[in-house]
């Protein structure tokens, strides 16, 4: 028998959901075939995100390796507690005006679905862009690739659903706190972005310049929920 017919056998005793209230949020299993060892993770993403995985696996490679294993001087229970202490501060009503003037005239775009003529498929448009010039324009501009690629879809968006404020939602990694990088836990944040069709005028330059800027402006107020955002 295969290792994925053998793992296929396993597949219902393998991954199955959580039970929130009684169980414990990760499960961590081993397994010996033939002559290869594999680890079986499967961990709730409320307690566990991408950068946590990456983490995760490089500690048990530093193990195997025999490297020692530095143990976290700030948790997520930490990070929890801090949040919630910024709830009674000034940064933190700061951010809400921030957010509240922000999101005042924007509306949210719903993209709307459109046939092919046969009415069989959704029709789609291809247009391949040359990734080799967009890095470049990107660092001299000392931009990021996200908020270049944000810029233009936004620019696609007025396009298509004729709206002049446009709110969409993206992520962000939530660890802006340098305390951060290495430990374990969900700290994926929901973000705002808005755009003006008014930008569409603008040159390319200064509309991706522009997006960056209010993309640094949210990143650093993302502790501010977004639960409360949909509320302003």
């Amino acid at each position: 028998i295969s290792v994925s017919a053998f793992l296929l056998n396993r597949s219902s005793d393998l991954s199955f959901p959580f039970d929130l209230y009684h169980d414990t949020l990760y499960r961590f299993e081993i397994y010996s075939y033939n002559d290869q060892v594999y680890l079986f993770i499967d961990i709730h993403h409320s307690v566990y995100d991408g950068a946590s995985s990456l983490f995760l696996l490089n500690d048990i490679d530093r193990a195997y390796n025999g490297e020692e294993i530095e143990p976290e001087t700030y948790s997520a229970f930490d990070f929890a507690m801090d949040e919630l202490k910024l709830k009674k501060s000034e940064k933190y009503a700061e951010a809400e005006q921030y957010f509240k003037d922000l999101l005042e005239d924007g509306t949210t775009a719903v993209y709307p679905r459109s046939k092919s003529l046969d009415k069989t498929d959704d029709g789609q448009v291809s247009l391949t862009i040359d990734g080799n010039a967009i890095t470049p324009y990107c660092k001299e501009q000392g931009l990021t690739p996200n908020s270049y690629f944000l810029t233009m879809l936004m620019h696609v968006l007025h396009a298509v659903t004729r709206e002049d404020e446009i709110v969409i939602t993206t992520i962000n990694n939530g660890r802006s706190d340098m305390r951060m990088m290495g430990i374990m836990g969900m700290f994926v944040k929901t973000i705002p972005v808005v755009s003006s069709s008014a930008d569409s005028s603008k040159a390319v330059s200064e509309a991706t310049l522009m997006m960056h800027q209010q993309l640094l402006e949210t990143q650093s107020r993302d502790f501010y929920p977004f639960t409360k955002m949909v509320e302003l």
